[in-house]
């Protein structure tokens, strides 16, 4: 079987979108409604966070990169930041169809860079009716699968 490159997702103010739990940032993700974050400038004068680039030939210039225009990502939060904040980001890939009676198969691969504080999920939607909602139940693997910042036996505390 070939794996064909689909789309590659990165942290922005357009793409991104906010909720007040990871499920209504999910859901505005995957309606493109809702709220987007702010870009954050973390590469000040000295530097305090690392960059976050691409590859230099990582560029549309060539043949092997096929997601070469893709900018690179940025750092986001929701302002004002305050103490304590929670904050819940989500961003939905281009819709896709499978064809009723037939199944599918994917690979999703994700890169992150957050602080001690992170946990990610990755979640299958479906439309109906013209909105989509988070497929009940999800597929076996996703629905409980809960990526959190930390070490492995000794996971961070959100």
């Amino acid at each position: 079987m070939a794996i064909s490159p689909f789309q590659r997702l990165v942290s922005n103010a357009s793409d991104v979108f906010l909720g007040s739990d990871r499920d209504q940032a999910a859901m505005n993700a995957a309606n493109n409604t809702g709220d987007h974050p702010d870009v954050v400038a973390r590469r000040v004068s000295p530097p305090t966070w690392q960059s976050l680039q691409k590859f230099d030939n990582d560029t549309i210039a060539q043949p092997f990169s096929p997601f070469g225009s893709v900018p690179n990502p940025e750092y986001i939060w929701d302002q004002p930041t305050s103490d304590g904040q929670t904050v819940s980001f989500a961003i939905a890939s281009e819709p896709f169809i499978v064809s009723a009676g037939l199944t599918a198969s994917f690979s999703v691969s994700l890169g992150a860079f957050a602080d001690n504080a992170m946990e990610a999920k990755i979640e299958l939607f479906e439309e109906i009716g013209g909105t989509f909602v988070k497929v009940s139940p999800q597929p076996e693997g996703l629905d409980e699968f809960l990526l959190i910042a930390g070490e492995p036996n000794n996971p961070a505390v959100v």
